[in-house]
């Protein structure tokens, strides 16, 4: 005789077969069905089994695939064993910083999963371009904005004058400058402004704020902040000592070239900042940027690639092939 708990499993498991075949045939016109699939939920992790209906670029319904009958008449794609997943944003981007290699860029962004990019500081022309070819090919295209130049000081850091500095930026001399260029920029319809480290105070104001202290340009309304640059001169307990030394130099250095400057300031800069770095000083500045939700774009393919050479391996370079 069958035992009662074996006898319980299979009615159970019959009970489960059957009410799955009972249920009325699905069908979803002019949709897309994609069965079975494992979906990656940025809150919640990994959730198997799915069944994700989309219409019209939206998606329709999302429900275990145990939960329904798809009609044999949907347009069906079987996904067993893969996975589905938001389109991922990369936030810092430049066409214009290898021009040869933007014409692959699209292609590479997608194969990565990337959705959607921001460009942020490239000449106005070039990245206008690629907004367009983006605009003009939605289905085929990572969704792109674009900040124009950046807006830097005098003088300008990304000024054309090597290969690691390209010319990404216009260089403003006065707030009258900058006044004038973000009202071009604004004409021509980009989706935000980047300010660079060489502006003075009042000329940033005219953005929002920029060479000062972080909790400044949070409180002036900055939105996000790239490669977490000059944080740690923040959060050094010597702030207020490093921000005057770095006015100073920027003031005296007009005439100089603006990567060379930047980097003066930098070398000079950085390790007395991070020498005397203070918990809760830094703590005061993360409290502000939460506060006004300034976020911190860190690029750490910039910080991670010469220590990791990723592009040093043979798979990575048949991959980017």
């Amino acid at each position: 005789m069958m035992d009662m708990k074996y006898l319980s499993f299979f009615l159970c498991f019959f009970l489960f077969i059957a009410t799955r075949c009972n249920t009325p045939n699905s069908y979803f016109e002019d949709a897309l069905c994609i069965d079975n699939i494992s979906i990656i939920d940025p809150k919640v992790g990994l959730i198997k089994h799915q069944t994700v209906i989309i219409k019209e670029g939206k998606i329709l319904q999302v429900l275990p695939a145990d939960k329904i009958n798809l009609s044999s008449k949907n347009t069906l794609i079987d996904g067993t064993d893969k996975f589905l997943m938001p389109g991922l944003w990369d936030a810092h981007v430049h066409f214009a910083y290898i021009k040869e290699m933007a014409p692959s860029m699209f292609d590479l962004f997608l194969a990565y999963g990337i959705t959607s990019v921001r460009d942020t500081g490239g000449e106005i022309n070039f990245t206008s371009a690629w907004k367009r070819k983006s605009l003009q090919n939605p289905t085929s295209s990572p969704r792109v904005m674009i900040a124009g130049p950046l807006l830097d000081g005098m003088p300008n850091v990304y000024d054309g004058s090597d290969h690691e500095h390209p010319p990404l930026s216009v260089g403003l001399a006065t707030v009258s400058d900058v006044r004038n260029k973000v009202n071009e920029l604004d004409s021509i319809g980009v989706d935000l402004l980047k300010a660079y480290e060489m502006l003075t105070p009042d000329q940033f104001k005219e953005i929002m704020r920029l060479a000062m202290d972080v909790i400044s340009a949070s409180n002036a309304g900055l939105n996000s902040m790239e490669h977490m640059r000059n944080l740690e001169l923040s959060c050094a307990t010597n702030s207020d000592e490093l921000l005057a030394q770095r006015q100073e130099i920027l003031a005296l250095g007009k005439k100089d070239i603006g990567g060379v400057l930047r980097s003066k300031i930098h070398a000079l800069q950085r390790p007395l900042a991070i020498a005397n770095y203070d918990p809760q000083r830094a703590q005061e500045v993360l409290d502000v940027l939460a506060k006004n939700d300034t976020w911190q774009i860190p690029t750490l393919a910039l910080a991670t690639g010469y220590t990791e050479r990723p592009f040093a391996s043979p798979e990575w370079q048949e991959t980017f092939k």
